[in-house]
């Protein structure tokens, strides 16, 4: 059932935010920027933003009304976007990926998918596939290797979004992960200029078959920039350095032989 003008709310009481979600049918919104769920239009600050002086004026409430925190539904919410901050800050997600993220996470939440699961993992398994859709994929290893990420229930939480929510990206290639690198380790255009070349040179390489594509974009980026060393590709990507090292090895001798 759709929400009437009535209910709806223009941005959020806290951060004044026009970023309001408002998918999940038990709530009027909730904010992509900093997480509150909005119960009612006439949501205000709630008490812990407000000055004295501002709460001597109201009348006393029954303290549900006031925090912020008024059950689990709640709760969950605002974990997994406090979570998907948290991760959008280490990575400097763009904003794109930002509110993809968020919309496949609630449309998880109504499918019933998180239920049970761990947020974190399932947030950071959002941010794969948003990034997926946005055509700007972030290596699954760097968001697996966070602190707060669990491999596994990364892996798991992976799975059961694609099915639950029928996702089926295609796979990135090796040139998809140029966007990653050149935020994380801000890249020149002259480097992704060359780097280009590199691809073209290597499309449809035997020897590159079945190789991780994160691994043969850093060992790219790696032939093409300056005082850019293997182990800050390997860390970027979340991969070993013997993995750019071999590439590196490999791609010298089939640019050679072209």
């Amino acid at each position: 059932m759709s929400k009437s003008t009535q209910e709806q709310v223009v941005s959020c009481s806290i951060c004044d935010s026009e970023a309001i979600d408002e998918s999940i049918e038990e709530l009027i919104g909730v904010c992509i920027e900093c997480g509150f769920v909005i119960h009612d239009p006439e949501d205000t600050t709630p008490e812990w933003l407000q000055s004295p002086e501002e709460l001597e004026e109201q009348p006393d409430e029954d303290w549900l009304a006031v925090c912020r925190v008024r059950d689990s539904t709640e709760q969950q919410l605002a974990q997994a976007f406090a979570a998907l901050e948290d991760i959008g800050e280490v990575l400097c997600l763009d904003t794109d990926i930002r509110e993809e993220a968020a919309a496949v996470y609630c449309d998880a939440y109504i499918a019933g998918t998180t239920d049970g699961r761990d947020t974190t993992c399932t947030i950071a398994s959002s941010v794969r596939l948003a990034s997926l859709a946005a055509s700007k994929p972030i290596p699954s290893a760097r968001l697996n290797g966070l602190p707060a990420v669990d491999k596994k229930k990364y892996r798991l939480s992976h799975t059961a979004l694609q099915t639950d929510l029928g996702l089926r990206p295609l796979l990135p290639t090796p040139e998809d992960y140029c966007h990653f690198y050149a935020e994380e380790l801000d890249l020149e255009p002259r480097v992704l200029n060359e780097s280009h070349r590199i691809f073209e040179q290597i499309s449809g390489q035997p020897a590159l078959t079945g190789k991780d594509p994160v691994g043969i974009t850093g060992s790219v980026i790696y032939l093409t920039a300056e005082n850019i060393t293997q182990s800050e590709l390997a860390d970027a990507g979340g991969i070993s350095t013997e993995t750019i090292r071999q590439r590196v090895n490999q791609l010298r001798n089939i640019v050679s032989d072209d």
